[in-house]
């Protein structure tokens, strides 16, 4: 049986446990990978390729290809920990994909 939920937001104070909640609603389904990221610690120029990943040659830089953490939890969870954080802009792209 494969029960999908959709994007779940879990609002609290910092310390209340939102991780943990998270992790509890993930076990339902262990299988499935489960990615944690600090959005807090992503850097601006960054986003695009932290979230969706970025081909070989695909800016100055970019050595290897890099998969994204949108694909690497594909199938299971993406936890956002201080979502805040993030510019708003950046929010939307998030929301859009």
């Amino acid at each position: 049986m494969h029960n999908e939920a959709g994007p779940i937001l879990i609002e609290g104070e910092s310390g209340t446990g939102k991780e943990v909640t998270s992790q509890l609603l993930h076990a339902q389904q262990s299988h499935a990978p489960f990615v944690v990221i600090n959005v807090a610690g992503v850097p601006e120029n960054l986003f695009e390729s932290e979230f969706f990943g970025h081909v070989k040659g695909a800016f100055t830089g970019a050595e290897q290809n890099k998969m994204g953490l949108a694909e690497a939890a594909h199938g299971g969870d993406l936890f956002l920990d201080e979502i805040e954080a993030l510019a708003l802009p950046l929010q939307a792209k998030l929301c859009a994909s």
